[in-house]
């Protein structure tokens, strides 16, 4: 797969991809069982949890506005508690108009309820208009110079760590390249954009290795490394704005993880042996670090 930026390119189209994206490498981290399970259809994909689904709505009302107008509706209400004469009849009656509606819906089309429609554009009002510094940070970055949602492709060919070259890809939110220079963007929802607890959150989703999987992606493109930027927004009041860099130690250590990662995939992909190392017999492990006296 030649490196290449893939202009206008569907969600749906840059998931049909045949090639390694940062959640297959997440995935295949925590379970090569589970990657496979998931790639041949054996094992059922995750449930979109009401984060998950803020997440990806939010990215799309900032991102792609005009897609987000033409592709998120919300689903006719009633006032009808169905209690008293007539009920269950009613109820049944209001059971078919949404069974109507839905069917009636066009190919594509997000339905979102109303609370978390007001949610996502308090959290994009919030980008356009806080006056801090931080949001200021985020809209030229946002809003200003570069191009949102950008599919990356390119292959890697290994430090001798694969067993052949890997083809890969990459959604980037923002990428931004000036004369000299390079930039990517992440945005993020969270419950809390602090730098205490999004350092956290780096952690315990894996985003110092998403930082070193894009910055890889722009870096095949352009051949320039890049700066790269996280814009979190909190998702409930007051929607406050943070702008994070990540320590270059942090990413370092993202590209090992994700080198690591890369390699025992290549393995597995080549030999057809999905199983943990752990699988194989008896394991002696001990107490974490965490809870063995002193």
């Amino acid at each position: 797969m030649l490196n290449a930026i893939r202009h206008n390119m569907t969600a749906a189209e840059y998931f049909a991809l045949p090639a390694i994206s940062r959640s297959d490498l997440e995935l295949a981290r925590e379970s090569l069982k589970i990657y496979q399970g998931r790639k041949d259809g054996t094992l059922p994909g995750p449930n979109e949890t009401r984060a998950l689904r803020i997440g990806r709505l939010f990215h799309l009302a900032a991102l792609e506005p005009a897609l987000f107008e033409r592709t998120v509706t919300v689903a006719p209400t009633t006032d009808d508690d169905f209690t008293g004469t007539g009920a269950k009849a009613r109820r049944e009656a209001w059971k078919a108009l949404l069974e109507s509606w839905h069917e009636a819906l066009p190919d594509g089309m997000i339905v979102a309820d109303p609370a978390e429609l007001l949610t996502v554009t308090s959290m994009v009002h919030s980008l356009r208009t806080t006056q801090t510094g931080a949001a200021s940070v985020a809209r030229r970055l946002l809003f200003g110079r570069g191009e949102s949602e950008v599919t990356v492709t390119w292959t890697d060919e290994g430090t001798g760590d694969l067993t052949k070259p890997m083809a890969c890809r990459a959604r980037l939110d923002r990428l931004i390249e000036r004369t000299a220079s390079v930039s990517v963007v992440d945005l993020k929802s969270t419950d809390d954009p602090s730098p205490d607890e999004f350092a956290r959150s780096v952690a315990r989703y894996g985003y110092h290795r998403q930082a070193a999987w894009y910055s890889t992606a722009a870096e095949a493109l352009t051949g320039v490394r890049p700066s790269f930027a996280f814009v979190a927004v909190r998702s409930s009041p007051p929607y406050e704005v943070s702008v994070y860099e990540l320590e270059p130690e942090a990413v370092e250590q993202g590209e090992r993880e994700n080198r690591e990662t890369l390699a025992e995939l290549s393995r597995a992909m080549a030999t057809g042996n999905y199983a943990a190392s752990w699988e194989s017999g008896v394991t002696t492990i001990n107490l974490p670090k965490w809870a063995r006296s002193k």
